[in-house]
């Protein structure tokens, strides 16, 4: 699977730098990680996120999530479907929809997203 790992900052206005890694779930080393699942409303302006230092556009929603779950000290590494699945590439897809059980139940815990405090 890949997971994204957010990359540690002290200020929460900065933009959100993440690196995708792949991990194995059929190693003895099981990665550590948790699953994001949120609503994704595609609507209104877009938001941004840097991978690998490409700059990345995705909804505001996830924005929002990934820079309230971003941490000061360390990387934090999650499974976010948008992000870790390439949906263009068939066998892929399928691949990882197979095995959505299994990501979500060796996950560290599994967030759900519903949105900021309003």
């Amino acid at each position: 699977i890949r997971l994204l790992r957010i990359h540690p900052t002290e200020d929460p206005a900065s933009i959100i730098k993440c690196d995708i890694e792949s991990a194995s779930v059929f190693t003895n080393l099981m990665p550590v990680y948790e699953v994001l699942s949120f609503v994704s409303e595609e609507d209104g302006e877009p938001g941004n996120i840097q991978i690998g230092g490409c700059n990345v556009q995705v909804t505001m929603t996830l924005e929002s999530a990934l820079r309230n779950l971003r941490e000061k000290e360390r990387t934090r590494s999650l499974w976010v479907r948008q992000l870790c699945v390439q949906d263009r590439n068939a066998f892929e897809h399928v691949h990882t929809l197979e095995r959505l059980l299994l990501i979500h139940k060796i996950a560290q815990r599994v967030i759900i997203w519903i949105g900021d405090e309003s």
